[in-house]
This record gives C-alpha cells, structure tokens and sequence, in this order.
C-alpha cells in the first residue's frame, strides 16, 4: 500500500466518532457520580450556590465607606476692559514741508473705543468624598445573608438528592426495557423456529397450510413489536447520557442488569416520627421561614433606627492662565477646603401609616404568615405521601410473590404444550398462547421488581436517608 496515511485520514473523516466516544461499563452508584460530576443541571444549581456563598463571604462589606473622586477642568471666558485709541484728523490740515517731511500742524483728535476680548481662564479643581452611614440594620443583614446561603445549601442539596432518585429510576427503566427486549427477541426465535418446523412439515404433507400461515403470521407480527421496543430502549438510552452529562455517541454498558428487590422491613409511624422533619422540602421552608423573618427584622430597623452618617470632604482648586496673558496675575496656588462631619438621619416618613417603609414591613409579615400555613399543609402532605410510598412497597412485596409463583405455572404449562406439540397432540395455536402467557408473566415480575426498587428510592428520597 503506496499511502496509508492518507487511507487512515479519510476513515477518521468518514467515522469522527471513533476520536471521541468513550465506553462506560457503569452501575447504579456509578451512574449516580457521573450524574452528579457532569448533569448540567445541577452545575446550574452549583452557580446559583456561588452566587450566595460569595454574597454571604462579602455581606460585611456594607461597613466600607462610600469614596467619591471628583476630578474636573473647565473654562471660563471673561472679558477684558474697552480700550479707547486716539487717531489724528487731518482732513482740511495744510501740511508744511520740513525737510522733505509733511508736518500737520494742530490737527483735531478723534477717539476710538475698540472692545475688550474674551479670553479664557482655565480651572481644575479636585474633589474627595467619603460617606459612611450605619445602622443597626446593617448587622443584621450579615445574618440574613448567611441565611439566605444556607438556605442555598438545602435547595442544592434537594436538586442533587433529586438528580440521584431521576438516575437510579432511569437505570432501572433502562434495564426493564433492556430484559423487554431480550424477551421479545427470544419470542421472535422460537416463532421463527417454529415457521421452520411447520414448513418442513408442511412440505412433507404433515400439517396443513394454516398451520403453517399461522407460525409465519406470528413471525411477523413480532417484528414491529421488536423493532418498536429497540426504539424504546434507544430513546432511553439517549435520556440517560443526558443525565449523566454523556456525549451521545459514548457506549453505556449496564452492570447491574438483575434485578434482585432487597427485602426492607420498616415502620412507618417510628419513619414519619423521626424523619418528617428532616425532609428537604421542610427544611427548606423552615430555612425560607426564617430568612424572611431576618429580612423583616432588618427591614423594620433600617426604617425604625436612626442612622449615624460619617463624612469627609476635601476640594482643592486652582487657575491656569496662558502663558502670556494679561489675566495672569504673579502667582498661582489652590486653594484648598475639607470638611468632616458626624449626622444622625431619623426616618420620620417611614414611621407614618401607609408609606413605604410601613407597607415593606407589612408585606413581609404576610409572606411569613403565608409560609407557615404553607408549612403545616406540606408535613401533613409529607406524611400521606409517605404512607402512600410505603402501602406501594407493601403492595410491590405481595406482587413480587404472586407473579414469582405465576411464572412458574406458566412456565409449566409452557413445558408441557411444547412437548404435546412436537408430540402432535397439541395445536400450535395453544402452543403459541402458553409462550405469551409465559412471556407476559415475565414481563410483569420484571416491571415489578423495578416498581418495587424505584419505590425504594422513593422512599429514601422521601426520607432523606439511606434505608
């Protein structure tokens, strides 16, 4: 081969994916820390989380000062005095030669008034502010803020518990649809061994040919129940990469593909005694409860208290002259002025009915109001949800065991129609309907252990712990 090189860059061309796409072999607890490494999702979360951490790290900067530099240059035109010229007349004057000279003997005088110009001074002057008011409100708001983070704390905490309860369902729905597949793959081989058998037969003058029509009809209505399935799988394929912050074309390859139900024994009223309050959305609205409170209470001191305002002033100002300039006078220098002062500002107007300030401290009372009904409804709402979580555990329990014990008559009767087939004594039709009973009773073990395992997470979610 005269130029292998250029073969190898045109079958990157042609398949670039191959440069990129990684294969991850991963579990359910593998699944969740890619999750939670790479989710988009939560990497907002986690910018939202900086926001308030930095503002809490900062809230103490209220207590420096307000600097104002105030650098300025400007002109202003000011006009000279009106000079007065004296210019001879010597109209009618008979000059007398003098020498080869005219001299103009007594001539009369007249007087020209020629305008004082504008010119311009230039002026720069410098400028420093510095303003500091405190009040008691101040100190508050550095609590409010550190608040307001830890509130932060809980929310990123509720959308990573969240993150992990969407990843563990979606591997579990993965595997479902996965062990669906395999099943109806399974059913599309016998069927069309089956065909097989019957054509041969049939060849042979055995069977009749609606035998054989049927067997080749139950082939080919699996294939789009099949090719139906793939896509069903394939979607959820792509769903998940998305929550795992995958590139499409990475391979995902399930390690934890049984699904073995643990056993969870639990009582649910020592749960919702020792764990209700816990919950993240409780302890949000406990956390948002207070915050406003802060915020009340800082609101109604800024607009109760007196605010003691610090400040210092320093001008400083000169003149500049051109340099031949009938303005400029010997000597220049600035002139210079500070100040520095202590005020106390009462807020009177906020203290009146109706004003603003009122209707902040009012409006804020009512959220809080709000929040602690809006408490009270979600324990009782935790509770029933809870109780709801824990009768489908239950009910998930029971299924588990009814279907086990189905699947295993099914399979059963399976056995035995295939044998009375191949024996001659049994229709295919019945054989064929033993196959799907069987492969529906397997389908709904499979579904309910994955209710099962995904009401476990619920619960855990639920419970904000492990169990």
């Amino acid at each position: 081969m005269k130029h292998p090189f250029v073969l190898v860059l045109i079958f990157l061309f042609i398949f670039p994916s191959l440069l990129v796409s990684e294969v991850y072999h991963i579990g359910v607890n593998e699944a969740v820390a890619l999750a939670i490494k790479g989710n988009l999702s939560l990497k907002v979360q986690e910018v939202a989380l900086k926001t308030k951490e930095r503002n809490k790290k900062w809230a103490a900067t209220s207590f420096i000062p307000s600097i104002n530099f105030t650098p300025a240059f400007s002109a202003n035109l000011i006009k000279q005095s009106d000079s007065v010229v004296l210019v001879p007349n010597l109209q009618g004057v008979t000059p007398i030669s003098n020498e080869g000279k005219n001299i103009y003997a007594n001539p009369t005088v007249n007087a020209i008034s020629i305008p004082g110009e504008n010119l311009p001074v230039w002026a720069t002057s410098l400028g420093l502010q510095i303003s500091l008011p405190i009040n008691a409100a101040m100190f508050i708001a550095i609590d409010t803020a550190k608040k307001d983070y830890e509130n932060g704390l809980i929310s990123y905490a509720t959308a990573e518990a969240q993150l992990e309860r969407d990843v563990k369902k979606s591997y579990y729905n993965l595997i479902l649809l996965k062990q669906s597949l395999s099943l109806l793959e399974s059913n599309l081989e016998n069927a069309q061994r089956r065909f097989a058998q019957a054509q041969r037969q049939y060849n042979l003058g055995v069977v009749p040919k609606i035998q054989m029509l049927s067997a080749q009809a139950t082939v080919e209505n699996l294939k789009p129940q099949l090719t139906t399935q793939r896509h069903y799988y394939d979607v959820a394929v792509m769903n998940f990469k998305i929550y795992l912050g995958l590139n499409f074309e990475d391979e995902i390859v399930l390690t934890d593909e049984t699904l073995y139900p643990r056993d969870v024994a639990l009582d649910i009223d020592t749960l919702i005694k020792e764990n209700i309050q816990d919950r993240l959305d409780i302890s949000l609205l406990k956390g948002n409860i207070e915050y406003l409170k802060k915020s009340r209470s800082a609101a109604l001191v800024g607009a109760l208290t007196p605010s003691l305002i610090f400040g210092l002033n320093y001008n400083a100002a000169t003149a500049l002259y051109e340099k031949n300039s009938p303005l400029k006078p010997s000597s220049t220098s600035w002139n210079e002025s500070s100040s520095f002062s202590v005020a106390i500002s009462v807020p009177v107007d906020k203290l009146i009915y109706g004003t603003s300030g009122y209707k902040q401290g009012a409006d804020l009372k009512d959220s809080i109001d709000s929040l602690d009904i809006q408490l009270k409804n979600a324990l009782q709402m935790a509770e029933l949800d809870l109780r709801n979580t824990y009768n489908n555990l239950n009910k998930s329990k029971e299924n588990i065991a009814s279907l086990t014990f189905n699947i295993n008559l099914n399979q059963e009767l399976f056995d035995e129609s295939e044998k009375g087939y191949r024996a001659g004594r049994v229709d295919i039709l019945d054989l064929e309907d033993a196959e799907n009973r069987l492969h529906q009773a397997r389908l709904n073990l499979i579904q309910e252990q994955v209710n099962y395992l995904s009401t476990v997470v619920d619960l855990e979610y639920a419970l904000n712990k492990k169990i």
